[in-house]
């Protein structure tokens, strides 16, 4: 059961005291000299902290507490200074709660006994630092007293045994009312001093802040934009004008809803909260009835202190003004003590109402601003859109205006031609042109559309104009430079022609391998069976050989002009290629240039195509012997580089691995930065018009990129250019081509079906096959000879098949022939293919022999064909 003790002194505010012990004398002697000490404070925080300190080290207390009445509320205290479970002062001013009905200290607080001092026991200990709500850390002793300043009770003093567990006495009651008195009486004092320091502090401060609110409004004035001006508002509040954290809250098109700017975050950052609403009438309801003269401060514990999405994480005091534009009320300016916890004056509340009235209008011209901007970048993007050159001129030619998408379209200053008559401006034919679409416009209000070109800084530039009319003594003319597109149209226009003598080089490759097929073959069979019996007979046939090879590599000239040469990768020496084509680049170069080659001593293998490599060295040949002159050095350099994954950044197509580099680079003219980007496009050169093609350097861009390789390129005026080709580097061999023929036996009997469209070159493969033991099925057509297929009742070894036949293609022919034997060997013959179907180049029973060929290349294809 609990122990309640008090004194019952009846009509003095002191206990009687009627038998002082030698303690009681001490104790007294102590509070004395306790209480001039405290008579030295400078402050009532610091009277309320060395109060605590004192009353511990001093007054032999074990812990203390003092805490002070809401003015509002007497039932609710706020914490100042305290003492945590070691017996250190703490800071208690964010400590506030309200008394219950059943708290100990209720009947001294309601005034339920006229004791000055209350001793209880078995009652619970609070610790105060753990939170806003004292919190309970063990059961003992408490004793609490009225501070008293002689009108009224002002707060509590409030000690307990929590330390050191010994009991409090009547005796601790007494000292502890004495020393509750005491401080009561200082409060009075210090706060009458620091009202009247106060008072002319006050008006030193508003003066002071009224200064700084000036400043504020020259800084706020110079926002380029609403959300800077939001931002400053905040900011600008705080650190200049001192508010603890402020929120800006400004009404939306509906007036239903206020919508967040920026604010303050629980540890005093800026923080964006455009994203937060909150409905008006909720807002309203709180303060705007409590805003007769623009603002209110709220104060005391009942007063939520809460975050932008409203959740309450304390209380305190908040002042909100409000905030007009002059015609009607625009939003609200909050502020809250949250972080300092000082009190609000009467002068926050009028500065934070200055503060509102002031940036009112300015966040409406702002606005109004911003809306014009927005106006203004859209007309601006509106036009940008339009890539074309705008002129204004009058009825009369006179041009008044203009507009222009990018600087440099004119070519012209704007005086040049601005208020002078378009005779004076354009070359007499294009004068008369547009004079005469200005008296077409004003008699028949039509839309006059003009197409002329112009010299403009030794270049031709291609002009599509259209003038229309825009009112009655006014013409817009909307010129668009074409050039470019003109240029395209030219380019089409020969890629177009290209591709038609393509498809007619690549047509006459093809008839024209037919006749070296019949030539070379029979040629060749007939110099096998003529042997060393005839020799002038073989050494004629020899010759005629010879002829029909140089006929070969001429229709393969052809088919790589047309792009329809087909693609053989094999695995190659690029030390061996280069070395091997050193005469050929000498021939190109000449004798006045240098060559220079260097490779490594080890192998350099890459998987490409002869032909293709060859090209790419003899097109980046060609374009460095067209831009050197004599003395100049043309060299090429091959090794083996490794490329690791930051190095990958500088090309799109790069992978990290091993590589090998070719560096081609030349001490020529060079290639201006700005063209640099181009290099590789199509129909794209540097040289004068009718001097290239254009295709040289893109040929090369996509037989690198196409064998998974990639160039990179150097250059600079009068210093060269340097191209850097990075071919992969690659083991092993290639499994799906023999670009060599093996050493085996050139007879059979096996079973061989024979399909090709050309008479003559069945009847030759049939000749040259049956003269090897082999019994041949020759066709002309493929669905004759899918149909003997189907009835033929021996076994068929082997399908020899034209790629390019009419009903049936070669490709259809083997997928219908795989469909019956799916283990069928296959040897496609071909000197041109439209688009090499490669599904079949990987398959190892599908062999592959170009045209023309020899009849012992054939017949050593089929064996080949037949053995794997």
């Amino acid at each position: 059961m609990s122990e309640t003790r008090r004194n019952q002194g009846e009509t003095t505010d002191l206990p009687r005291h009627s038998s002082l012990s030698e303690s009681l004398h001490q104790r007294l002697a102590a509070l004395n000299q306790v209480t001039m000490t405290l008579t030295r404070s400078s402050s009532i925080e610091e009277l309320y902290q060395s109060a605590v300190k004192l009353g511990i080290s001093e007054l032999g207390f074990d812990r203390l507490g003092l805490f002070l009445v809401d003015p509002n509320d007497p039932y609710r205290l706020t914490g100042t200074y305290g003492t945590d479970q070691t017996g250190q002062v703490v800071d208690e001013h964010h400590v506030t709660f309200r008394l219950n009905e059943d708290d100990w200290l209720m009947a001294l607080v309601s005034g339920q006994t006229s004791a000055l001092y209350l001793v209880v026991n078995d009652i619970v200990l609070f610790d105060a630092t753990k939170g806003p709500v004292p919190q309970g850390v063990g059961i003992g002793w408490n004793a609490g007293a009225a501070l008293w300043d002689g009108e009224e009770i002002i707060g509590y003093l409030m000690a307990d045994n929590l330390l050191r567990q010994q009991p409090y006495t009547d005796f601790d009651g007494e000292v502890l009312a004495l020393y509750a008195g005491t401080i009561g009486h200082l409060c009075l004092r210090l706060r009458s001093e620091e009202f009247l320091r106060t008072s002319h502090a006050t008006e030193r401060a508003f003066r002071t802040r009224l200064a700084e609110l000036n400043r504020v409004a020259a800084q706020l004035m110079r926002a380029p934009d609403v959300d800077t001006l939001y931002r400053s508002v905040i900011e600008l509040g705080r650190h200049e004008l001192s508010f603890d954290r402020l929120g800006l809250w400004l009404y939306g098109k509906d007036r239903a809803t206020l919508v967040g700017t920026y604010g303050t975050w629980l540890d005093g950052t800026l923080k964006d909260e455009r994203h937060l609403t909150t409905p008006a009438a909720k807002f309203e309801s709180r303060w705007e009835s409590r805003v007769p003269q623009g603002y209110v401060v709220s104060s005391g514990s009942d007063v939520p202190l809460t975050t932008p999405e409203t959740n309450i994480v304390s209380h305190g005091w908040s002042a909100v003004a409000a905030l007009s534009d002059g015609e009607e009320l625009i939003g609200y300016l909050s502020s809250d003590n949250l972080r300092s916890h000082q009190p609000y004056q009467e002068i926050d509340g009028e500065l934070l109402s200055a503060y509102g009235h002031m940036i009112g209008p300015l966040i409406t011209r702002q606005r109004i601003a911003e809306q014009l901007r927005e106006r203004q970048a859209k007309y601006q993007a509106l036009l940008n859109a339009v890539p074309d050159m705008l002129f204004i001129l009058t009825r009369k030619g006179i041009y008044q205006d203009y507009y222009t998408p990018a600087d440099g379209l004119l070519y012209v200053q704007p005086e040049f031609f601005l208020g002078k008559h378009v005779t004076e401006v354009l070359p007499s034919p294009l004068a008369e042109q547009v004079v005469g679409a200005i008296e077409e416009i004003s008699t028949a209000n039509v839309s006059v559309t003009l197409e002329y070109t112009l010299l403009l800084q030794e270049q031709v530039h291609s002009y599509e104009a259209r003038l229309v009319p825009l009112d009655q003594d006014l013409i817009l003319k909307l010129v668009r430079d074409v050039t470019d597109r003109k240029q395209l149209e030219e380019q089409l226009f020969v890629s177009q022609k290209m591709e038609s003598l393509g498809r007619m080089a690549s047509g006459i490759a093809h008839d024209f391998n037919n006749v070296l097929t019949v030539i070379l073959g029979y040629a060749s069979l007939a110099q096998r069976q003529v042997g060393e019996v005839q020799p002038k007979l073989s050494q004629a046939l020899a010759k005629v050989i010879d002829a029909s090879e140089k006929g070969m590599h001429l229709t393969q000239q052809l088919l790589s002009f047309a792009r329809k040469r087909i693609v053989a990768p094999q695995i190659v020496d690029v030390r061996t290629m280069i070395q091997g084509m050193e005469t050929m680049l000498r021939q190109i170069l000449g004798d006045e240039i240098v060559l220079q080659v260097e490779t490594d001593e080890t192998p350099l293998p890459i998987k490409i195509d002869p032909g293709q490599f060859e090209q790419i060295v003899l097109n980046l040949t060609v374009n460095a012997r067209d831009a050197m002159t004599k003395g100049d050095t043309f060299s090429i350099r091959c090794r083996r580089v490794v490329i690791s994954d930051a190095e990958t950044k500088r090309h799109l197509n790069a992978h990290p691995g091993t590589y090998v580099l070719m560096e081609v680079r030349d001490t020529g003219t060079g290639i201006p930065d700005e063209l640099l980007s181009r290099i590789f496009e199509p129909f794209f050169s540097t040289k004068a018009r009718g001097e290239g093609s254009g295709l040289g350097l893109a040929i090369c861009h996509g037989i690198v990129e196409q064998n998974g390789g990639y160039i990179l390129i150097e250059s600079a005026p009068a210093v060269g250019t340097n191209f850097q080709i990075f071919l992969p580097h690659v083991d092993g061999e290639i499994s799906y081509f023999a670009p060599t023929v093996p050493n085996l036996r050139n007879t059979g009997g096996e079973t061989i079906l024979i399909v090709e469209d050309d008479p003559v070159i069945c009847e030759l493969i049939s000749d040259i096959l049956r003269s090897h033991g082999y019994a041949v099925l020759p066709y002309t057509s493929g669905s004759d000879a899918l149909q003997c297929a189907k009835e033929y009742s021996g076994q068929i070894d082997l399908l020899i098949t034209d790629m390019m036949m009419p009903t049936m293609s070669g490709q259809e022919l083997i997928e219908a022939m795989s469909r019956l034997y799916p283990s069928l060997p296959v040897l496609m013959v071909s000197g041109y293919m439209e688009e090499p179907p490669e599904q079949f180049l990987n398959v190892q029973r599908i062999k592959f022999l170009a045209k023309p060929y020899k009849s012992d290349e054939l017949v050593a294809h089929v064996r080949l064909a037949l053995t794997q």
